[in-house]
């Protein structure tokens, strides 16, 4: 797990989700390379250390990336569709809302800052 966050995996990731300024309800091959990156770092906040003394970093990574660029995503993805979300837009977001869950989860100190 920290050698996922020493060789910038994570960072990587993180930079996947950031990229993403408008909606992608229409290409379905990002659509499926978002909830594959957004499972992953689901994955990798599920098994790591628990607290504010993390010696991976992971949650100190989280901390600063804004949650990994997934709020300025969900929002970019989100709001400019209006009241009517299209099903691979939910599906992101509720892959989105599963990595803010489990991420308050591990340390709802790092969540809150």
């Amino acid at each position: 797990f920290s050698y996922a966050v020493l060789i910038g995996l994570i960072e990587t990731l993180t930079r996947r989700c950031t990229k993403i300024h408008e909606s992608v309800e229409s290409h379905q091959s990002v659509v499926l390379s978002l909830l594959a990156t957004l499972g992953l770092l689901t994955k990798f906040a599920e098994i790591c250390p628990k607290g504010p003394n993390d010696p991976t970093k992971f949650l100190s990574l989280a901390q600063q990336t804004e949650l990994f660029g997934s709020i300025a995503f969900l929002h970019s993805t989100i709001v400019p569709i209006g009241e009517c979300i299209p099903p691979r837009t939910v599906s992101l977001a509720a892959a989105t809302f599963n990595l803010i869950v489990t991420l308050a989860n591990a340390d709802l100190g790092t969540f809150q800052v």
